[in-house]
């Protein structure tokens, strides 16, 4: 995700790069925390479709979640050796 509009609040976290509850963002405007939890989103989306819901939306949101799987290793580890991949 980029350039996130709103206020991103994740946690309350003293540390440095944190500012009233939002994670640490790239200079070009990414963010591997929101990133993650777009993930996340997705994957929990298509395990409750596959017990509530339907097919196509299962296949839906893991195409999603692969691609952004891969897109996420690609921007933040920049490679990916097996059996990590």
């Amino acid at each position: 995700m980029k350039d996130v509009p709103y206020w991103t609040f994740t946690d309350w976290v003293e540390k440095e790069g944190w500012h009233s509850g939002v994670g640490p963002i790239g200079l070009n405007g990414n963010s591997a925390l929101l990133d993650l939890q777009l993930l996340w989103a997705y994957q929990l989306a298509a395990d409750l479709e596959s017990k509530y819901g339907l097919a196509s939306y299962v296949s839906l949101y893991r195409q999603y979640a692969d691609q952004l799987k891969r897109t996420i290793r690609d921007k933040y580890w920049g490679y990916c050796q097996k059996p990590f991949c």
